[in-house]
């Protein structure tokens, strides 16, 4: 979540550094799951390299269906977190503010 902070803060010149405190930590304690992977490998990796936003939300749609894939495997255990990850990719993809795109799949959810 910090990691994920930082980037909405635009502080990239501490985020090197958490995500290899972060990668070390997880490994350590044998909880690095396959969902924190694709995050830090996407936000170590890939974001670095995009130079337009066309690129940024193609990026963000890729990751988005990856971590959609990952959340529903009955073997890999689910982020326990107050924040919906699909949402906030989701509002990166959109444009939009985090509160929004969660306030419309809440939408969905409770019109079922």
């Amino acid at each position: 979540m910090s990691i994920i902070i930082r980037y909405e803060l635009k502080d990239f010149e501490v985020l090197p550094y958490l995500i290899r405190a972060t990668y070390r930590h997880l490994r350590k304690k044998e909880r690095l799951f396959k969902f924190e992977e694709i995050v830090l490998d996407f936000i170590r990796k890939k974001l670095p390299a995009l130079n337009t936003s066309k690129e940024l939300i193609s990026a963000f749609k890729n990751l988005k269906i990856t971590v959609e894939r990952v959340m529903v495997d009955p073997q890999e255990p689910k982020p326990i977190s107050f924040v919906n990850y699909v949402c906030w990719i989701e509002s990166k993809i959109k444009n939009r503010s985090y509160a929004e795109v969660v306030k419309e799949n809440a939408k969905k959810v409770l019109s079922y």
